[in-house]
């Protein structure tokens, strides 16, 4: 029983991580789109993705080092 909860949590953590990691290329993807004024983003809108960005990609990435170091 132990082994298939270990099982489903490392599972979880991937998912939760991909997820997390492509949110993170989501918002940097915006950001481009953005400083090329290729979108029209109303300021409100930019302030809600720059406090995602400021949120999400340091998790995510250090969720993602955390998951190859294999801690």
């Amino acid at each position: 029983m132990n082994e298939l909860l270990n099982a489903l949590i490392n599972r979880l953590a991937r998912f939760l991580a991909m997820t997390g990691s492509g949110i993170a290329f989501l918002t940097i993807g915006m950001f481009r789109k953005m400083t090329r004024r290729r979108s029209g983003v109303s300021f409100n809108a930019a302030l809600v993705l720059l406090l995602l960005a400021i949120l999400v990609i340091p998790f995510a990435m250090n969720y993602t080092a955390h998951l190859l170091a294999g801690n």
